[in-house]
């Protein structure tokens, strides 16, 4: 039986859970990572204004860098990023479908330029998706781990206090229950905003 608690953080001040495995990445660290990074418009073609922007990002306390928010992808320019990125010890997230579920063939392109790198770790694919979409994430997933299974696609789920028709499920731990019954992804990752003031 699937118990939530498990799971879910209590919030601000809650001590870590010692038989939950953190370090889903074998990074040897816990994984810190931000949803919408820095727009490729900010630093453009100019390389160095690019490696300061990501050393920023190192210096902030950040281990995985990511290209979610631009919404055209390019392989060139995750793989630009990648570079980066190996260079500063640091790990990378690509984006495939700029955070819709991707044509498949777009796997062997990642294959191809991003999954050599040492810093690459995988895919991210959707954010706060419905549970309607997790038979076509599944399949998405199921294709992407056959080419590359010592990678990760990483989703990122809606918080424990979405309202039910977001869901798609009447309730939020069937949403959590039916995603990882339906997409075999490492880890689990959801929203929870436990600053904010009611």
């Amino acid at each position: 039986e699937f118990d939530m608690t498990t799971f879910v953080d209590d919030g601000v001040g809650t001590a870590p859970n010692d038989n939950i495995n953190y370090d889903v990445f074998g990074l040897g660290e816990l994984p810190i990572t931000y949803y919408y990074g820095p727009p490729t418009a900010w630093y453009g073609d100019d390389q160095a204004k690019a490696i300061a922007t990501y050393q920023d990002i190192k210096d902030a306390g950040f281990n995985i860098a990511t290209y979610i928010g631009e919404m055209d992808w390019s392989i060139a320019e995750q793989k630009r990023i990648l570079e980066i990125c190996e260079d500063l010890d640091m790990k990378f997230f690509s984006s495939a479908g700029g955070g819709t579920i991707p044509n498949e063939s777009v796997i062997s392109e990642i294959k191809e330029h991003l999954y050599p790198s040492s810093a690459y770790l995988g895919d991210f694919l959707r954010d706060e998706p419905s549970a309607t979409e997790f038979d076509a994430m599944a399949n998405y997933v199921s294709k992407f781990l056959a080419q590359m299974p010592d990678k990760e696609v990483y989703n990122n789920l809606y918080p424990m206090y979405t309202r039910t028709d977001r869901l798609g499920t009447q309730t939020y731990e069937q949403h959590i229950l039916e995603y990882l019954d339906k997409v075999p992804t490492k880890s689990l990752s959801y929203d929870y905003y436990g600053l904010l003031k009611e």
